[in-house]
């Protein structure tokens, strides 16, 4: 049994020695290509390059198929897929953890349940990030959505097909999220896909309630050949409607938001105020 488990660290060992050599030997040559530009890379961007790699290396071997096709759809949705991939984007997070975990113990000489805390905390910190990703993402769409269907409609009216209309958009409109998403959607239909088929996969790709009912009425109206700027006008109605609805939640929860910076700070400082005379005075005259 020990045989069999020093072989395996053995083999662990040379595959991670062997992958951080060959990210260490890539990164050396991108040094050299880049620095010959003028661009330079610090040692720390460089270190970590090769521990991301090595660690990505490792973590393609693991058994986490399920973990991965939730993380990339995750990642997908934030749009950071671009900048990781599943495996890289788990490295990120142990590299995180162990840095936390070492930094921790260095300083304090210690091991304590503490160290493994902020190594835990900074484990799913990246999830954290991409899930603020992901809101920010939303609030964007949220805000063009409207106006953005407004002018495909004007466009669909006027005479354009839906996707003559959305090149329409495309071309007038300012750099934005929702430019981008109806860029690929182009890109797709270029390609060779079917209206329908990429408009679900932007539909999956955004993976918002009012954005999917968007397509789905695109899809339907072209499948039953019925109005494509009617569907369009009663979505944009529809998304107005709920967009005032959500102004709406937001400024009734307002209250029960402040109660709490209410009860800890403003209030104690309104005794203070009030009742610290009254209580020096007291203790004075006691």
């Amino acid at each position: 049994m020990i045989l069999i488990i020093t072989a395996l660290f053995a083999a662990a060992l040379y595959l991670t020695i062997r992958e951080v050599q060959s990210g260490y030997n890539t990164l050396q040559v991108t040094r050299r290509v880049l620095n010959s530009g003028k661009i330079k890379i610090s040692v720390a961007e460089e270190l970590f390059n090769v521990l991301l790699k090595a660690f990505s290396f490792l973590n393609q071997r693991l058994p986490l198929e399920t973990y991965r096709e939730k993380l990339a759809k995750r990642l997908k949705e934030c749009q950071s897929e671009k900048e990781y991939k599943p495996d890289m984007f788990l490295a990120y997070k142990e590299i995180m953890a162990l840095t936390g975990f070492v930094i921790y113990a260095v300083l304090f000489q210690t091991a304590d349940m503490y160290t493994f805390l902020v190594a835990f905390g900074l484990f799913f910190y990246p999830d954290i990030k991409i899930k603020g990703n992901k809101e920010k993402y939303e609030k964007q769409i949220l805000k063009e959505l409207p106006f953005s269907l407004d002018i495909i409609t004007v466009c669909v009216e006027a005479g354009l097909t839906f996707d003559n209309a959305i090149i329409k958009y495309v071309s007038k409109a300012a750099d934005s999220v929702l430019r981008g998403e109806f860029e690929n959607y182009l890109k797709d239909v270029k390609i060779g896909k079917s209206r329908g088929d990429a408009l679900k996969d932007m539909a999956e790709r955004v993976n918002m309630q009012e954005f999917s009912f968007f397509m789905s009425a695109i899809v339907q109206s072209e499948k039953l050949g019925t109005s494509i700027a009617g569907a369009l006008r009663l979505q944009t109605k529809q998304i107005r409607i709920k967009r005032v609805q959500r102004v709406e939640k937001q400024a009734l929860q307002a209250p029960v938001k402040l109660m709490l910076p209410l009860v800890l700070f403003i209030l104690p400082v309104i005794f203070i105020v009030i009742f610290g005379p009254v209580a020096i005075r007291l203790i004075k005259n006691m």
